[in-house]
């Protein structure tokens, strides 16, 4: 079942790393997707953490990402591999861009 955080904190790593990536999300949706609207849910689940990015903006479709990713997914792809998180993305033209990560739950002691 989610929770909220509460005090409970992330490993540093895995904040700092989230907070890159959270960066690069919303810049991506204002620089080529011309968002107006994005929503960010961060849940708590028992044994990961959950990120729920999604925006309004001009979608795109997934086929025409395979092999030429820009720069932005790559590194998010890059910082996921080093949390050992994986990543989902769902976008169409027009319908906007969603974006569900999950990142193994490691917490500070």
């Amino acid at each position: 079942m989610p929770e909220l955080f509460g005090s409970r904190r992330l490993a540093q790593d895995s904040e700092i790393i989230l907070l890159r990536i959270i960066q690069e999300l919303v810049s991506n949706s204002v620089k080529h997707g011309n968002a107006s609207e994005i929503g960010i849910q961060l849940i708590d689940l028992s044994d990961s953490v959950s990120l729920m990015y999604e925006d309004d903006g001009n979608g795109f479709e997934i086929e025409t990402l395979t092999g030429s990713e820009g720069m932005g997914l790559q590194n998010i792809r890059y910082r996921l591999e080093y949390l050992r998180g994986s990543m989902e993305i769902s976008s169409f033209p027009g319908k906007g861009f969603t974006c569900l990560i999950e990142i193994p739950d490691k917490r500070m002691t």
